[in-house]
């Protein structure tokens, strides 16, 4: 009986064991607490145990280690709202500096671009390039052509040229006295008005078998005289044509020749309605004092681009300010950014007056690059220029 007993207690003992060791390894490697845990039941927040930082001590924003996803431990992407680490702080302000004064040296932002507008233009024949020089068989005609009506300037020029102004130094360098004096007379007469007409046949056609000729003469006349860099000013009645091809970057082409002042806004010629006011940067104008009162007179030869810099409405008023560049023939021979040529002819725009009414002559261009209705120039290649025009085929 006795032995029966003892075998009963032993078999409930291993049963015993047995069942505690069933339920001891059905727990898991975190469930077990450590023994340095001072709260092996998790009964005070998991915030007790977070180091003391003055930035992060609040109940409210920081999480309990239980409510943390498991991915949160991985490093967050990048974010622009993020709080970049000191190197990356320090590249994004350089490249915001960087990118701050690339505007302001003048580049241009990456905007969209504005809707396209299709313009009617009005094409040309220009009749020489504009460095074109006068061959001595274009002199011989324009001289012909002239007769005597050249005399009274020839003989100015040679005693203008006696006296050894300034601003003719150096006209006789590499080249004879006689060629000279013609070129000079040439421009001369066209300054007096000789060549009534010229202008309105070189914008509007049709061309005179003659006008070659004289272009060149005097495009090679214009040629001695000195470049004027900087601002000039021209003047017109705004009339009723259209400036829908003014707007800031647009590109003007002017057939003739254009006259303009680098000291005030020419006003003789104007009429009682709204102007159009142009400040102008020089880059090849010629000055041209070869004549009294036109100490102040820039000329710039036929085909010369204007690039529109800005378009600028007086308020309540149909005034109108237009800010041109001239562009240089050669790609890269500005030396200013346009921002800078801009600021300029701003600054100077609000210093100069206006002309006397009754000064010299208006210019025969009215708007230089548009035609009377207000329809932008652009030149008419021949068929030679076409063809060198085409890709080449690969």
């Amino acid at each position: 009986m006795r032995t029966e007993i003892m075998t009963l207690l032993i078999g409930l003992l291993v049963t015993g064991l047995g069942i505690l060791l069933i339920l001891l390894g059905s727990r898991g490697p975190g469930q077990i607490p450590p023994a340095s845990d001072p709260d092996p039941l998790g009964t005070e927040d998991s915030d007790s145990r977070l180091p003391e930082s003055p930035e992060s001590l609040s109940e409210d924003i920081l999480p309990r280690d239980s409510e943390l996803p498991a991915q949160q431990a991985e490093p967050a992407p990048f974010s622009p709202s993020a709080q970049p680490d000191s190197d990356k702080a320090t590249e994004a302000v350089e490249r915001t500096a960087s990118d701050d004064s690339d505007r302001k040296a003048g580049q241009k932002d990456h905007l969209p671009a504005a809707p396209l507008t299709v313009m009617q233009t009005r094409t040309f024949r220009p009749v020489v390039s504009a460095d074109h020089e006068a061959t001595t068989a274009e002199r011989r005609r324009s001289r012909q052509l002239l007769g005597s009506a050249l005399d009274i300037d020839l003989f100015e020029i040679k005693k203008l040229l006696e006296r050894r102004p300034a601003a003719l130094r150096g006209v006789l360098i590499d080249v004879t006295e006689s060629i000279v004096v013609e070129e000079l007379a040439m421009v001369r007469s066209y300054l007096r008005g000789a060549f009534a007409g010229l202008d309105t046949r070189l914008r509007e056609g049709p061309v005179h078998d003659s006008d070659p000729a004289l272009v060149a003469f005097l495009t090679s006349g214009l040629a001695r005289l000195p470049v004027h860099h900087g601002p000039v000013f021209h003047r017109a009645g705004r009339d009723s044509i259209r400036l829908d091809a003014l707007f800031p970057g647009s590109l003007l082409i002017e057939p003739g020749f254009m006259q303009t002042r680098r000291d005030a806004y020419p006003a003789a010629g104007m009429t009682s309605g709204a102007p159009v006011t142009y400040a102008i940067w020089s880059e090849t104008g010629r000055c041209a004092p070869l004549l009294a009162g036109h100490e102040a007179t820039v000329l710039f030869t036929p085909t010369t681009r204007f690039r529109v810099l800005a378009v600028q409405s007086a308020p309540d008023k149909d005034d109108v300010m237009v800010f041109l560049a001239q562009e240089p023939a050669r790609v890269g021979a500005r030396q200013q950014r346009e921002h800078q040529i801009l600021d300029q002819l701003r600054r100077r725009a609000n210093e100069v007056g206006i002309g006397p009414l009754d000064g010299l002559s208006p210019s025969a261009v009215a708007h230089p690059g548009l035609d009377a209705t207000g329809r932008a120039f652009t030149p008419q290649m021949t068929p030679t220029e076409s063809a060198a025009s085409q890709p080449i085929p690969t």
